[in-house]
């Protein structure tokens, strides 16, 4: 099994790999391919399910012999007056059929919120504030926040998980 990921990031290339390879029983070849999402740096609401789209059907459609083509993109969610971080996964077959599913999501501190709406990308402010660089690749602002408790491997796992459903249980669709 090949799947596309649009993404280089190796926390995300892991992620794919342990779900599909949980999920398919087989270990997935996994192609990484650098894609643009189309929606800005730091995506909040909507732009989520945008670029996790654009990013699975651009890698597919650069890798001709992918089956899935899976799309990652983190960002900012508003609900009722809260402001959560969360991550949209979008997972496209071959055959054009798609499913979405979200990790889990989680406040920040005002002070983060206030620099990522102001244009800063949570890597970034994550950098700073941790005093490190390329967190994202690493722990991210789940495993820091939540002491280690949640890596950020594990955190994306659980969204493509949730992406994966439609396709591990697709005759419970019918």
């Amino acid at each position: 099994m090949i799947v596309a990921v649009g993404s280089s990031n190796i926390v995300k290339i892991n992620a794919v790999k342990n779900v599909f390879q949980m999920a398919f029983r087989t270990v997935p070849k996994i192609v990484p391919i650098e894609v643009e999402s189309g929606v800005p740096p730091q995506p909040f609401n909507n732009d989520l399910l945008t670029g996790a789209k654009n990013r699975a059907k651009r890698s597919l459609n650069v890798v001709d012999e992918a089956e899935f083509g899976v799309g990652i993109e983190g960002g900012g969610l508003d609900i009722a007056g809260r402001f959560f971080i969360t991550t949209a996964v979008c997972i496209i077959r071959k055959d054009g059929a798609e499913s979405f599913g979200m990790t889990g999501s989680f406040m920040i501190p005002k002070s983060v919120e206030r620099k990522i709406k102001d244009g800063e990308e949570l890597g970034d402010v994550m950098d700073s504030i941790i005093g490190s660089k390329d967190t994202k690749k690493g722990i991210g602002a789940i495993g820091y926040y939540s002491k280690g408790l949640m890596t950020r491997e594990g955190y994306l796992e659980h969204g493509v998980l949730m992406a994966l459903v439609k396709f591990i249980g697709e005759d419970l669709w019918k």
